[in-house]
C-alpha cells in the first residue's frame, strides 16, 4: 500500500466511510480506499459526477455569492452522503459515507489528512 492509499484508507477509517478518493480535477480517480469493489458504488462515475458539483459550486460561489470557490461540499440522500473538499489546485477528497455519517467526524478525518495528501501530489 502506497503513501496515497494509506492516507485515503485512514481518513475512510476514521470518518467511518464506505470509499474514499483522491480525484484530479480532470474527473479520474487518482487512488482510492475503501469499499471500490462494492457493486453497488461506481466509484468512476462518482468521480466524473463529483467534478461536475464542484464546478457547479465554483460558479454559484463566484457568480451568484461573490466569493471565492467552496472548499468543501457536502451532499445527503437518504441512504448515502458525500463529502467532497479540494486538495490543493488540482485535486479533491471525496468520501462516500452513510446517511448517517456524522459530518463532524469525516471534517475531522479530513483535516487529519488533508495536508499529507495535498504533499503527496506535491
Amino acid at each position: 500500500m502506497d503513501d496515497l492509499e494509506r492516507l485515503l484508507e485512514r481518513c475512510r477509517a476514521d470518518a467511518v466511510g464506505r470509499a474514499a478518493a483522491l480525484i484530479g480535477r480532470d474527473g479520474l480517480v487518482i487512488e482510492t480506499a475503501g469499499a471500490v469493489d462494492d457493486a453497488s458504488l461506481d466509484l468512476a462515475l462518482a468521480a466524473a459526477e463529483a467534478t461536475d458539483l464542484l464546478a457547479v459550486a465554483d460558479r454559484l460561489f463566484a457568480d451568484g455569492l461573490d466569493e471565492r470557490p467552496a472548499r468543501e461540499v457536502w451532499i445527503r440522500s437518504d441512504a448515502s452522503a458525500l463529502m467532497m473538499r479540494r486538495i490543493g489546485d488540482d485535486a479533491f477528497a471525496l468520501l462516500v459515507l452513510a446517511a448517517d455519517a456524522d459530518p463532524v467526524a469525516a471534517r475531522g478525518a479530513l483535516d487529519a489528512t488533508e495536508s499529507d495528501l495535498a504533499a503527496v501530489l506535491a
